[in-house]
């Protein structure tokens, strides 16, 4: 009985621990600022200027897919099938 009731104590102050991480903003906004900063490392280069894909990351191949080709990328895909991808639709 007494192990039950350890287990329980351990499961209600895992759920305020849990509560407490999803409830607060920071997150949310440490997250947009991230975005923010990919975005606006990708928004400097135009269409007529070819960026060099290989040294941009996943994430920033991308947005820059999403944001000048209008075209959604898999990052479950490898970074260089990434690229073909973009290079197909140039």
């Amino acid at each position: 009985m007494l192990r039950v009731q350890k287990d329980k104590a351990k499961s209600k102050e895992h759920q305020k621990q849990v509560e407490k991480v999803l409830a607060t903003p920071e997150v949310v906004v440490e997250a947009r600022a991230e975005k923010a900063k990919v975005i606006e490392a990708t928004k400097s280069v135009s269409l007529g200027e070819r960026p060099v894909f290989e040294a941009m990351t996943k994430k920033e191949l991308d947005i820059w897919a999403e944001e000048n080709l209008g075209m959604a990328l898999d990052r479950r895909k490898t970074k260089s099938a990434m690229i073909e991808e973009i290079q197909k639709n140039l």
